[in-house]
C-alpha cells in the first residue's frame, strides 16, 4: 500500500487509515447489510472475530492461565494462511498478509468508534490518515 498513490511513510498513517476501513466498514454494513449482497457483512465478521473477540478472549484467560497467550499464535498462522492464498505477489505476499491480519486491530478500533458515535448522534466524519 505504501507504494502507490497514497505513499504512508510512517506507521501511524497505516493505523489511521485501517482504522477508517473498519469505520467504513462498519458505516457500509450499517446502510446496506441487510440487502441481498449483504454488503460489508463478511468483513465485519473478520474484524469482530480477529480485531475484538480473539484479542480480548486471550488477555481474559491469560489471567487465569498464562499458556492461553498461545492463542496469539493464530495470528501467524493466519498471516501464513493468507499469504499463501497470495502467490501472484511474489516476495511481499507474507508482508501483505501481516498487514491485512494485523490490520483487524486497528479496524477495530474504527468499528468501535462507527457504534459509539452512532449511540452518541454524532456527526460521521472522515477520518484523515494524512
Amino acid at each position: 500500500m505504501t507504494l502507490h498513490d497514497a505513499a504512508m511513510m510512517k506507521l501511524s498513517q497505516w493505523w489511521k487509515r485501517t482504522v477508517r476501513t473498519g469505520y467504513a466498514y462498519a458505516l457500509g454494513s450499517s446502510i446496506h447489510g441487510t440487502s441481498k449482497e449483504r454488503y460489508c457483512v463478511r468483513e465485519n465478521k473478520r474484524i469482530i472475530f480477529w480485531g475484538l473477540v480473539l484479542p480480548f478472549m486471550t488477555l481474559i484467560l491469560s489471567c487465569f492461565d498464562t499458556s492461553f497467550i498461545s492463542l496469539l499464535l493464530l495470528y501467524i498462522f493466519q498471516v501464513v494462511r493468507v499469504g499463501l492464498g497470495r502467490k501472484d505477489l511474489g516476495r511481499i505476499r507474507f508482508v501483505w498478509a501481516s498487514s491485512m491480519v494485523l490490520g483487524k486491530l486497528p479496524e477495530a478500533v474504527g468499528l468501535l468508534r462507527f457504534y459509539f458515535d452512532r449511540i452518541r448522534n454524532n456527526e460521521i466524519n472522515i477520518i484523515e490518515y494524512k
